[in-house]
């Protein structure tokens, strides 16, 4: 029997909406994870590998806190995290939802992460991004101003500089998991089948509180936002196509969490879009809630 804890996160948030969703984090199929010096990951020890475990859980307890700050719905899912060689997909790490609940939302999902030669920056303090300049930009939507990215550069010589952000990376793909998912009907029935040219997700003034409703693009073949579109306005997204990349970290944007929020069927009082804070604001806040944890590119299935 896989032992379980709970650990309670405190992160620096800045509000957090109502909600009473759990993300279970499931580490059973994962094992020891080791990292080599030029950050390539394996899950067998040697002679100048670390073992990261902790740490990379530590990362993936942050971007699920981020997640469960910003959308507010109430439902649980379970997102078991394992490596996997994926070179043949050329990918950095890839998902995919394995089960959903009566409401169509997905409860079961699996995130596999490169151990075939992806090199990846882990995180002891996440929270705090000082080894990136994040700044963030906003867009003039729906009558008024959203903020459409929060990105940023390793800092010159930092140990984050030419590799991939694990936090970011799982961000990314828990994103997928909770919803921006071709393998989930609620996003497709949104968004269009998958090759629909013009896919969109329309984010209403009854969620966003906005004087009009606007929309957020996607890419035809995938579930990703178009960072091409409107003149690369979404590109600085975390969900974004093509969006961050080598030595960058990008967090949570208020307008792809309004999307998730589109997708998920949240309510005004269920969305924040803020749960990190901006840059140079630091407010420490405790999360009403809990997060349960388990024993190249970016791709979702």
């Amino acid at each position: 029997m896989t032992k379980t804890h709970v650990l309670t996160a405190s992160l620096f948030l800045m509000t957090a909406p109502v909600f009473a969703g759990t993300i279970t984090a499931d580490y059973s199929s994962l094992g020891t994870v080791y990292q080599d010096a030029a950050g390539q990951l394996y899950s067998t020890a040697a002679a100048g590998r670390t073992d990261v475990t902790a740490v990379l859980k530590s990362d993936i307890g942050v971007a699920i806190g981020y997640l469960t700050a910003a959308v507010g719905v109430n439902w649980s899912e379970t997102i078991g995290f394992t490596l996997a060689d994926l070179s043949g997909d050329s990918a950095v790490a890839d998902s995919a939802v394995t089960g959903t609940d009566m409401n169509g939302r997905p409860n079961a999902s699996n995130i596999r992460i490169d151990n075939s030669g992806s090199q990846f920056y882990f995180d002891s303090t996440p929270w705090d991004n000082s080894e990136f300049t994040i700044a963030a930009t906003n867009g003039m939507l729906g009558g008024g101003t959203v903020n459409v990215g929060r990105i940023g550069n390793a800092v010159m010589g930092n140990a984050a500089a030419g590799k991939w952000d694990f936090l970011t990376i799982a961000i990314h793909e828990i994103e997928h998991s909770q919803g921006y998912s071709s393998g989930l009907q609620r996003f497709l029935d949104l968004a269009g089948a998958s090759g629909t040219v013009g896919r969109k997700l329309t984010v209403d003034t009854t969620l966003s509180g906005l004087t009009n409703s606007f929309d957020i693009p996607l890419v035809s073949n995938s579930a990703h936002i178009d960072g091409t579109a409107q003149s690369g306005l979404f590109n600085n997204s975390v969900v974004a196509e093509p969006g961050f990349g080598i030595g960058q970290r990008a967090l949570l944007s208020g307008a792809e969490i309004y999307g998730l929020c589109v997708i998920e069927g949240c309510t005004a009082a269920q969305v924040n879009t803020n749960p990190t804070p901006e840059p140079g604001t630091i407010m420490l806040l405790s999360l009403a809630g809990s997060v349960v944890l388990i024993g190249r590119r970016r791709r979702q299935a």
